[in-house]
């Protein structure tokens, strides 16, 4: 596995999963600490190094051998950055300048392990739909191979021990992606996070807390971990979520009975946009690709595939397109290409 190949691939983010209309992916996280090391925030060079270098093959072995490892003070800015896009690891993480940290990832994209992240340690696991059980399973298999290998930070009373406190107990975040433009059109995502306030839920943007809902895809996550079990909280999120999708797919029956001829056309300009653009900037594609994906979610849109639209939304982003053409590109000619992307896959 290597980077530009990475770039140019299908991903676990996106596919035919349950209710893949509304919900695009389902995600684990757990967060874990070695005992005998400080936290990352108090780590010494030589003490990142160290758990780098001994923990990268152990991840390896629980991954596959056609995993890769990334070590991120080799990889270029875009090449983190792209990796950010897949969402394979965070925002935070991919922008540090801690000297020694590494993304472990499995060969599907699956799986991912970030080591000195916030956490020494932070085992990601994906799946593709509304499918928690999947990833939990997985994340759950990571986590018990890998507390074989080392002892974790442990307390009786604060289960495990974390750089941030609301990640006291068990240490999950489970998170669920999607695609939610019909409640934005009827101005309705606000009792939807007032809702998920009351729930012990969280709705957050594109790539975390404080981000944009670019292209209308939200996160929907568990705000607490202390307390509940880890079966519990996605318990909390498989009740929660078929809710939203009935209220998103509602959404979308009320703009086809209602305004009809104008989300058609909604939809279809977009598409022409699209198609014939010469320069574009990445936050006016996701818009114009949520349009067309609304569309042809709703059937008023012919001649165009979900899974094209889903590849695109993740293939226009800004690294993406820089690795993919094997050039550093500035934001002008980024836009010119990403056009020229466009106009070829929806020709």
């Amino acid at each position: 596995m290597n980077i530009q190949s990475l770039a140019a691939s299908s991903t676990a983010c996106f596919g035919n999963g349950l209710d893949s209309d509304v919900v695009i992916s389902s995600r684990v996280r757990l967060a874990r600490n070695v005992a005998e090391y400080p936290f990352v925030s108090r780590l010494s060079v030589a003490d990142s190094k160290r758990l780098v270098d001994d923990l990268t093959p152990v991840i390896a072995e629980i991954l596959g051998a056609d995993s890769g490892s990334f070590r991120m003070n080799e990889l270029k800015e875009t090449e983190r950055q792209m990796l950010i896009e897949r969402h394979l690891i965070s925002k935070n993480f991919g922008m540090s300048t801690l000297t020694h940290s590494a993304a472990c990832i499995a060969a599907d994209e699956s799986a991912c392990v970030m080591i000195n992240e916030e956490d020494h340690l932070r085992i990601q696991t994906i799946a593709p739909g509304l499918d928690l059980q999947t990833p939990l399973a997985r994340c759950q298999e990571i986590d018990r191979f890998l507390e074989k290998k080392v002892v974790y930070a442990f307390d009786d009373k604060l289960g495990y021990l974390t750089a941030c406190p609301s990640n006291l107990g068990t240490g999950m975040r489970a998170s669920v992606m999607m695609h939610l433009p019909a409640l934005t059109l009827t101005k309705q995502m606000e009792k939807v996070r007032h809702a998920m306030d009351k729930s012990a839920l969280v709705v957050r943007g594109l790539f975390g807390e404080g981000e944009p809902a670019d292209g209308d895809y939200f996160q929907i996550s568990n705000q607490v971990t202390l307390g509940y079990s880890e079966e519990d909280l996605v318990g909390l999120l498989m009740q929660m979520i078929p809710h939203i999708v009935d209220y998103e797919r509602q959404a979308r029956m009320y703009l086809l009975k209602e305004n009809r001829e104008s989300i058609t056309d909604r939809a279809n300009r977009a598409l022409e946009i699209l198609r014939n653009t010469q320069s574009i900037k990445t936050a006016e594609t996701l818009a114009l690709l949520s349009n067309v994906r609304l569309g042809v979610c709703m059937g008023v849109v012919e001649g165009v595939e979900r899974s094209v639209l889903d590849m695109l939304f993740l293939r226009v982003q800004p690294a993406h397109l820089q690795l993919m053409e094997g050039s550093q590109l500035d934001a002008s000619d980024r836009d010119l290409l990403r056009a020229k992307y466009l106009r070829k896959a929806l020709k």
